[in-house]
């Protein structure tokens, strides 16, 4: 981290992305989460039984709570499904889903 931004509280972060432009002859396959295949009902419901959202924020420092907050949010996000994407960011198609099974799947 850096030190804060003229006479404001907030700091700096510095991330390093290791992108590479090279074509690669093997795909690179990375699994991205579709939220808009989970309800808000469901984050609700689940939410509620599954995480404890008691906790005392003045005998947490600003990093603790961070902390705590990030790790409810990510025991939610585990829930959602994912979806296998390509480099480009593109789905890759299950080679089951044919285009009549997709006609059938708009239709519903």
């Amino acid at each position: 981290m850096k030190s804060p931004l003229g006479k404001s509280d907030h700091s700096c972060i510095k991330v390093d992305l290791g992108v590479s432009s090279g074509n690669s002859s093997v795909p690179n396959v990375s699994n991205k989460q579709k939220w808009c295949k989970i309800t808000n009902d469901e984050i609700l419901d689940f939410s509620i039984k599954n995480i404890d959202w008691n906790f005392s924020c003045d005998q947490l420092n600003a990093e603790d709570m961070l902390r705590e907050i990030s790790d409810k949010l990510k025991e939610i996000s585990d829930i959602v499904h994912t979806m296998p994407y390509d480099s480009s960011n593109v789905p890759i198609k299950l080679p089951w889903y044919t285009s009549a099974l997709k006609r059938k799947h708009q239709k519903k």
